[in-house]
């Protein structure tokens, strides 16, 4: 069966995958990649040489990532094929989806223009993880940005109310809103507790080095400076954190992040909060991001396959009862196939990381499955499979 299965796999993701795709509006440049599960940001004043000034480290695109806690793992979306990942959403806004068998993280994008600018100058990320499992689990998040612009100067950052040129931990006892890292190259300022967003519950200002080698979170001490010896001089980066809690079978949580180009006076309060925009209300089963297309939503025409457009919002529907996805359906079209695809997946997660035992039934089904996809599309690796 394996000598069937995983190139079968491999074959029909290889059919679908995306590619790395870019979003621009006004000065901002964002890239989403489903390969790596990161993104990156660029400001396009430069724009008419070709050029962009990249917002956070680029030389190594991975050392910005997003993490999750699941019970006692710890994984790194897009490092990891525990969590598949997806470019889904729109032009204006899109986003990254990542997906497992227990809890379902979107990162949600929309373009932001702070107060004094003349045009779009940042984004707003809303970060929202669902349980979809079958019981209560334990999960957490933590974004990791690798900036850069501040570590040449002092201080390294400052905030609306501070200068930090030291290791810092912020949370909801303060009244700090933004936080901001410049030189003569450029700048980036970040969200800390703004108005109309989602909160962060601590924010982690620290070497990049000690963020990253933490399996979770890095010991703190007050005063530490921004080095890691011998290796990771004046180092910095920021960390947010949705601390790790307890998530009933359905509910989700959010945390908001917003990244511009300086501006003094920060952030402007959302008029309509995005968090949930391509979610359910918590407590009510997911929507599967990987699920059939309304009949609103059509495709975008050009350089980025599989974006789309929402032309129409869904009408509002009644909660279904949650249910687990079917281990085998219809063979149809190639969005269908991978549906079929995707529930096969599932079940194999649920042998490999459960210990779920697969009865004589479900395998022949997934033979039959197999063998029916295997006459669809052809042989695979010049038919030796």
């Amino acid at each position: 069966m394996k000598r069937i299965l995983f190139p079968v796999l491999l074959f029909l993701w290889s059919v679908i995958a995306l590619k790395a795709a870019d979003f621009v509006e006004g000065n901002i440049k964002l890239t989403l990649d489903d390969r790596t599960g990161r993104f990156a940001l660029f400001s396009m004043n430069d724009a008419e040489k070709g050029k962009g000034t990249s917002l956070l480290w680029d030389r190594d695109a991975k050392t910005s990532y997003l993490a999750v806690q699941l019970g006692t793992h710890v994984y790194k979306l897009g490092d990891t094929n525990y969590f598949r990942t997806a470019i889904r959403g729109s032009q204006s806004n899109p986003s990254l989806v990542f997906e497992s068998p227990k809890l379902s993280v979107v990162m949600d994008f929309s373009f932001i223009k702070t107060p004094n600018a003349a045009a779009t100058n940042g984004i707003r990320i809303d970060i929202r993880m669902q349980n979809w499992g079958e019981s209560d689990i334990n999960a957490g998040l933590k974004l990791v940005l690798d900036t850069h612009f501040g570590e040449k100067k002092s201080p390294q950052f400052q905030t609306n109310l501070r200068y930090i040129d030291s290791e810092t931990i912020i949370n909801r006892t303060v009244s700090d809103q933004w936080w901001l890292s410049k030189d003569s190259n450029g700048s980036l300022m970040g969200s800390i507790f703004a108005d109309g967003t989602y909160y962060p519950d601590t924010i982690h200002f620290a070497n990049w080095k000690r963020l990253a080698d933490a399996k979770w979170k890095a010991t703190y001490v007050v005063g530490r400076n921004f080095n890691a010896l011998p290796f990771s001089i004046k180092d910095d980066a920021v960390a947010y954190f949705l601390e790790t809690t307890t998530l009933a079978r359905w509910d989700q949580r959010t945390m908001t992040v917003m990244l511009a180009t300086e501006d003094q006076a920060g952030f402007a309060a959302p008029t309509i909060p995005i968090g949930n925009a391509y979610g359910p209300a918590p407590g009510t089963a997911p929507a599967d991001p990987l699920a059939p297309l309304p009949g609103g939503m059509t495709a975008v025409p050009g350089t980025m396959p599989n974006i789309t457009i929402n032309t129409a919002p869904p009408a509002a529907s009644a909660p279904a009862t949650p249910q687990k996805p079917s281990a085998i359906l219809p063979i149809g079209s190639l969005r269908v196939d991978l549906l079929t695809l995707r529930e096969l997946i599932y079940k194999i997660d649920e042998y490999v990381y459960f210990g779920t035992t697969l009865t004589e039934e479900e395998l022949r089904g997934m033979e039959m499955l197999i063998a029916r996809l295997r006459s669809r599309y052809g042989s695979v690796f010049g038919g030796y499979y």
